[in-house]
């Protein structure tokens, strides 16, 4: 059955923080999200969940109508009801199958992991994926054991060039720690994708905040150069 679209106040849409925090935004495709916004083009509906509000599909969406409309605006939406959070991340996979930005593989292996945590078999997640299961087998080797303050125990990725021993059992904060940092990207590759996002006309210069941070981005390296 057709799911009914409908249409709420930006304002009463949530973020749910733990799910965001396994898709990185990328503020160039926020940009770009942007300039169709005010092109009038005709974006999906974001996905919520029915109970919460929540975001499950569409974050890069939700930015770029934060920041091109005011939070009474009404945006389309559909209000989906999730038995349980395997679901919530099998539909985050899904739908970014269908539409939206390619997951790069660090977020494949967050989300893999996750879906791990949560129950969900190899073989399902490789389906999901559209890979073989033994690239999921080897997403799965190269893991930690994390432990946070109240006792519980959940596995995490690492990243290549990391300081972390896979099957090592940390601190939940130590790995958010090694998860924040940049390894395994050279810098020539974010030069180059700043260069082709700017060339583009994806960034807005005039914007304040990207102002600010590109001239603290030139003071930078005319410093360190």
């Amino acid at each position: 059955m057709k799911e009914k679209v409908l249409k709420i106040e930006i304002s009463k849409i949530r973020i749910d923080p733990e799910l965001q925090k396994l898709r990185t935004l990328d503020a160039h495709v926020v940009s770009r999200y942007r300039q169709a916004v005010r092109a009038e083009a005709d974006f999906p509906p974001l996905i919520l969940n029915a109970d919460t509000n929540d975001v499950v599909s569409g974050h890069h969406r939700l930015h770029a109508y934060r920041e091109e409309y005011s939070d009474a605006t009404k945006v389309k939406v559909i209000l989906r009801k999730f038995k349980t959070r395997a679901d919530i991340l099998r539909c985050v996979v899904e739908e970014n199958s269908a539409h939206g930005l390619p997951m790069d593989t660090w977020t494949k292996k967050k989300i893999s992991t996750e879906m791990i945590n949560e129950g969900i078999q190899q073989e399902e997640i490789a389906r999901l994926f559209a890979v073989s299961q033994r690239k999921v087998e080897q997403w799965g080797s190269r893991t930690v054991v994390t432990f946070a303050k109240d006792g519980t125990e959940r596995l995490a990725p690492i990243k290549s060039g990391t300081d972390l021993e896979p099957g090592a059992r940390v601190p939940l904060e130590v790995h958010t720690d090694h998860a924040n940092k940049d390894m395994g990207v050279p810098g020539y590759k974010i030069a180059e994708q700043l260069i082709r996002s700017i060339s583009a006309g994806w960034i807005n210069l005039q914007e304040a905040r990207n102002q600010e941070a590109f001239v603290v981005l030139r003071d930078l390296l005319v410093e360190k150069l």
